[in-house]
């Protein structure tokens, strides 16, 4: 679905990210860190995406673009969401005894 919105679903065997390439190339067009703060025009789209499947390849490749110390912008997303999941109290920890 090229539409699809930004969703997070947990499957029998694995949390997956899914998001339409249309919902992406929105997305990129009206990003405020695409802003420029000097632009003639300032308000949205900041930016005309042509080729919505090669923005999609492009943004997964630097998703997962791992740096030398082994991080990378989704493992750093992970590692956010699952210390964020403890601190709210999630049961799904070992307690301290």
């Amino acid at each position: 679905m090229r539409d699809r919105p930004l969703q997070v679903v947990v499957e029998p065997t694995e949390l997956v990210i899914r998001i339409g390439f249309d919902t992406l190339k929105m997305a990129a067009e009206y990003c405020p860190l695409l802003f420029d703060g000097e632009s003639k025009n300032c308000d949205p789209p900041y930016c005309e995406v042509t080729d919505a499947n090669e923005l999609a390849k492009d943004v997964a490749r630097m998703i997962e673009d791992e740096q030398e110390d082994g991080s990378s912008p989704v493992r750093d997303l992970i590692d956010r969401a699952i210390l964020a999941a403890m601190d709210d109290g999630s049961v799904a920890f070992k307690e301290d005894e």
